[in-house]
């Protein structure tokens, strides 16, 4: 049962963030930035943070699971034969039940990420902002506006 509850509330929140990105292919069209994808952009920083929050509550009640199981279930189990490694296994599945959904939702974060910052360059990086000056001077080094946000 906890294991599903914690792969179920990752689901929740990859929810969010399938969402963010069904709204950033919808609304992101070429070069042109709209207050759609303006929005789309902003859902998107909104589910990621949602998500990850997700992330650290869940780490946290597994965490708790892993202590309550190794100092109390596990110790009234070894004295049974088998129900201790049936036990264990069933822990460690539950485990990599909740690592799987979080490693889902782990890289839906990144591709949304991945694809703020393609939409932030392609709209707002200019060609000039990659060349060195013709003076002979040294480049300006300082972030341009599209690598600042």
């Amino acid at each position: 049962q906890v294991s599903q509850y914690v792969a179920e509330g990752l689901e929740r929140a990859r929810d969010g963030l399938t969402e963010a990105a069904n709204l950033r292919e919808r609304f992101v069209l070429g070069t042109s930035v709209s207050r759609r994808a303006e929005a789309a952009a902003a859902a998107g920083e909104s589910s990621f943070r949602s998500f990850m929050v997700a992330v650290q509550r869940s780490g946290s009640s597994v965490a708790i699971i892993q202590q309550y199981f190794t100092n109390s279930i596990s110790r009234l189990l070894l004295p049974v034969d088998g129900a201790h490694a049936a036990a264990c296994e069933e822990m460690a599945t539950a485990m990599s039940s909740a690592e799987a959904a979080a490693y889902k939702g782990l890289q839906q974060c990144i591709e949304t990420v991945m694809a703020e910052v393609e939409r932030l360059l392609s709209a707002e990086q200019k060609a000039t902002d990659y060349k060195s000056p013709d003076d002979g001077m040294a480049p300006d080094h300082r972030p341009t506006t599209a690598c600042t946000r």
